[in-house]
């Protein structure tokens, strides 16, 4: 089985319809998007109809993420701030809540998270939906490594933090070692992790996908660079109402 890991879209267009093009070409079975489809990027219904259109002609599977899930609160008039914003993130929130002309739950089929042959998808991490913690340090990663463990899982396939730092499947050696209920230690194994970067906002590289080849007991994995248009999404980004300071805060993620 090919799978295409596509994740943190934000509302970038152009950097999507350039990735679905090498995905279409890429003869892949199921793509998996990893959520974030909306926020600082102003091509909101545009970046909506794209993927939807796409997912008509290929299997795709849609996990939440927790600016989708802003969506979906603002919509239904619940509390959408899970934590404080920053000032141009709360800006570009409404800017998209104003501008969506669709109920955003209601278009995909959203899945809090899934397993596909033995390994486990979700947007941030192992921990449960609504957690939004990053896999940034040894820790971090530990904590959801023990889950995909005890679940008797390869490995783990996240988005969220925009950077593809553990972009080669390899094993993650847990060198920690646990106390169980005798007090004797045991080693609590190895899985892989791994992050396909994001699609419209990347953080210290290009736009990035992931392809996986999955063959029985073996994976292998490519990570996808690829180069767009970024002019045209900038100017998107000056041609809207948002405030000059938000403006040039969005901007220079692609500088």
């Amino acid at each position: 089985m090919r799978i295409a890991v596509i994740s943190d879209i934000h509302a970038n267009v152009f950097a999507l319809k350039k990735a679905l093009n090498i995905i279409t070409k890429s003869s892949v079975d199921k793509v998996i998007f990893l959520g974030d489809l909306l926020t600082y990027g102003c091509d909101v219904n545009q970046t909506i109809e794209a993927l939807q259109m796409f997912s008509y002609k290929k299997q795709t599977v849609f996990i939440k993420g927790n600016h989708d899930q802003i969506y979906f609160d603002m919509q239904n008039k619940k509390e959408f701030q899970y934590k404080p914003f920053p000032d141009f993130i709360l800006e570009s929130v409404w800017h998209t809540y104003n501008e969506m002309d669709c109920k955003l739950i209601d278009v995909f089929d959203w899945k809090d998270s899934t397993i596909i042959e033995n390994i486990y998808f979700s947007h941030a991490n192992a921990l449960g939906y609504g957690n939004w913690c990053y896999l940034n340090t040894d820790d971090e990663i530990y904590q959801t490594s023990k889950i995909i463990l005890n679940d008797d899982l390869s490995g783990g396939v996240f988005g969220h933090t925009h950077r593809n730092k553990y972009s080669d499947v390899s094993l993650y050696e847990l060198n920690h070692m646990e106390k169980n209920i005798n007090n004797s230690y045991i080693q609590t194994g190895k899985c892989f992790i791994t992050n396909p970067g994001s699609i419209g906002q990347p953080r210290g590289n290009t736009p990035s996908f992931l392809l996986m080849d999955i063959m029985s007991e073996k994976v292998r994995t490519e990570l996808v660079y690829f180069e767009y248009e970024d002019v045209k999404h900038i100017e998107s980004i000056n041609k809207s109402t948002l405030s000059i300071k938000t403006k040039n805060k969005l901007i220079s993620y692609f500088k």
